[in-house]
C-alpha cells in the first residue's frame, strides 16, 4: 500500500515582514512546482586528470524557482496591486513565503523570495488565469 498524497489542500502564503510575522494565504492556487534547487559544478579538469575524464567540483547552490499557478482574482487583497502579489512584484521587496503540506505531521517549506513574473491570461472560453513565478534567495528551510 502506497503512502502517496494528492496536492489538495497544499497551502502558498507570504510573509509581511512583520515582528511576529502575519502570513496571508494567497487565493485559490491550483498548482506549485518547486523550488527548483541546483548547484553549480565548475570544471577542474586539468592536464594529467587520470584517464582523460573531466572533473567537476560541488560548485555554490542555487535556490532556485517557485512556478504557483492560480485563478486570477484581480479584487483579491493576496493578489492585487495594493497589497498582493502584484504588488511584491512592483516593488521587488523580498518576503517569506511558505509552502504548507497537507500531511500529518505538517511539513512547511519556508523561504525568502522575490516575485519575479506576473502574468495574467484572459482566455475567451475559459478561467481567468494567473501565473507567478518567486526567485528563491538564501537557502529554503524544510521544517
Amino acid at each position: 500500500m502506497t503512502d502517496a498524497t494528492i496536492g489538495l489542500g497544499t497551502i502558498l502564503a507570504y510573509g509581511d515582514d512583520g515582528s511576529p510575522e502575519t502570513f496571508t494565504t494567497l487565493a485559490e492556487v491550483t498548482n506549485i512546482t518547486g523550488p527548483g534547487m541546483s548547484r553549480e559544478t565548475p570544471d577542474a579538469t586539468h592536464m594529467l586528470s587520470p584517464d582523460g575524464y573531466r572533473e567537476f567540483l560541488g560548485g555554490l547552490k542555487d535556490g532556485g524557482e517557485v512556478t504557483v499557478e492560480c485563478n486570477h482574482l484581480p479584487n483579491d487583497a493576496s493578489q492585487d496591486s495594493s497589497t498582493g502579489v502584484l504588488a511584491l512584484f512592483e516593488s521587488g521587496d523580498r518576503r517569506n513565503w511558505r509552502i504548507t503540506f497537507p500531511t500529518t505531521p505538517t511539513v512547511i517549506w519556508q523561504f525568502l523570495a522575490v516575485v519575479s513574473a506576473f502574468e495574467p491570461s484572459f482566455p475567451l472560453d475559459d478561467k481567468m488565469g494567473l501565473s507567478v513565478t518567486l526567485k528563491v534567495s538564501g537557502k529554503p528551510a524544510f521544517l
